[in-house]
């Protein structure tokens, strides 16, 4: 399965780039790399709970471990490499956990591709477009 260790340690470089720069005067900086740094936890978070679905553990432990509602999870765990193959209308139910666990077993399961997250980005103002 997935080493999320690398993307473990790049989260964490963020958040300490966030910190040197609280103390600085650009509070927008700092708050792009908190942003940043969230991004990428709660995208680590959602492969980490979608490595333990596919393991065996329960969505309802998994969501509770992680400090989310149960019913959260699903849409989650669908942006994944580890289950996003298995996703159905935008969300990874019991048949799509279901499925990619008799893969596992049989040795047909195939992660998705892995996809950049998607962002926000404010659009500009009339102002700004003139």
């Amino acid at each position: 399965m997935h080493e999320p260790s690398h993307r473990l340690e790049a989260a964490v470089a963020d958040v300490e780039a966030a910190a040197r720069d609280l103390g600085g005067v650009d509070q927008a900086a700092a708050l792009a790399a908190l942003s940043s740094a969230r991004e990428r936890i709660d995208a680590l978070i959602d492969e980490v709970a979608a490595q333990g679905v596919l393991a065996g553990q329960s969505v309802r432990s998994l969501a509770e471990a992680a400090g989310v509602a149960p019913n959260t999870l699903s849409p989650r765990l669908a942006r994944t490499t580890v289950l996003g193959g298995y996703a159905e209308d935008g969300r990874v139910g019991a048949e799509g956990i279901a499925r990619a666990r008799y893969d596992l077993r049989n040795g047909q399961y195939r992660p998705a591709e892995q996809t950049e997250p998607l962002t926000f980005r404010a659009r500009r103002s009339r102002k700004d477009r003139s």
